[in-house]
Parts: structure tokens; C-alpha cells; sequence
């Protein structure tokens, strides 16, 4: 596997640990509310997140983030809340 492809699977590693997240805890409210630990883990994993998107953007790998299928839409649904919440 190229190391492009190992970053997209670890961002989506990281993407499914955030939606464990926040389905433990019911809702992405009550993770973000949860300040001690889920909203502590929430943001680790986007840091990570946005690391290895700059890795991918340093290393010129735009080609491989056109090639990633879509995924269901309450994925991207809940990672836009996420970021809403966050940022908002």
C-alpha cells in the first residue's frame, strides 16, 4: 500500500473513532460537552486528522483524495456537525 493510501485509511481510522465518540455518548452535544475526556479525544483526532492532510497536500497527493469513494451520509453528516460544533 502506498503511503498516500496509508494516510487516507489512518484519517479514516480517526474518522471512525470519532463516531464511536460520539455515539457513546448519545449525541455529538453531549460528547462535546464531556470535556475531560470525549471532547479531549474528539480534537486529538482531528489534529491528527489535519496532520496527515497536510501530508498529503506537501506531498502533492491531490490525485489519491479524488479517488476516495464517498461514504454513507450520515458519516459526512456527522463529521459536518462535528466541525459546526467545534467552530461555532
Amino acid at each position: 500500500m502506498s503511503k498516500a493510501l496509508q494516510r487516507i485509511a489512518y484519517i479514516d481510522k480517526k474518522i471512525q473513532f470519532i463516531l464511536e465518540i460520539v455515539e457513546e455518548h448519545g449525541s455529538i452535544t453531549e460528547a462535546l460537552d464531556d470535556e475531560k475526556n470525549a471532547r479531549a479525544a474528539i480534537l486529538m483526532h482531528l489534529t491528527s486528522i489535519a496532520e496527515q492532510f497536510d501530508k498529503l497536500v506537501k506531498e502533492s497527493e491531490f490525485e489519491i483524495l479524488s479517488q476516495i469513494p464517498p461514504k454513507p451520509p450520515l458519516t459526512t453528516h456527522c463529521v459536518a456537525k462535528i466541525f459546526y460544533n467545534l467552530f461555532i
